[in-house]
């Protein structure tokens, strides 16, 4: 498990990177709690997001990661988050609690996902 250290710096990373990130196509930072990876697998995802950004209607949303690799997820609009799916790309990633990750918006209901290791390999 990921010390509160180590969480918080995570977080500043993917911050960091979020505003480095250029061009018109918007983003979040979402840093990840227990119930996001393992258990439920459920991620909510910001109000103002949704409410400006994505569709008001369920729909299938396409996760892409840092290689290209493609996961598609439910899109629950009533309740604003990420339920099928999400537990594949979770655990596909190896996610843990205090890990941060960044969602860019690259189409209608495509979001680029950046990771930002709680606990780092290098």
């Amino acid at each position: 498990m990921a010390t509160i250290e180590e969480r918080r710096i995570a977080i500043q990373r993917a911050q960091q990177f979020q505003l480095s990130l250029r061009g018109a196509f918007p983003s979040f930072v979402k840093p990840m709690v227990p119930s996001q990876v393992s258990g439920g697998f459920w991620l909510g995802l910001p109000h103002k997001f949704c409410k400006d950004h994505l569709p008001h209607h369920d729909a299938t949303i396409t996760l892409v990661d840092f290689q290209g690799v493609e996961y598609h997820t439910i899109y629950i609009s009533t309740k604003e988050g990420l339920s099928g799916g999400w537990r594949a790309f979770s655990l596909g990633h190896n996610l843990i609690h205090g890990d941060a990750c960044v969602f860019k918006l690259t189409g209608p209901t495509v979001f680029r996902v950046y990771i930002f290791k709680a606990i780092r390999d290098d």
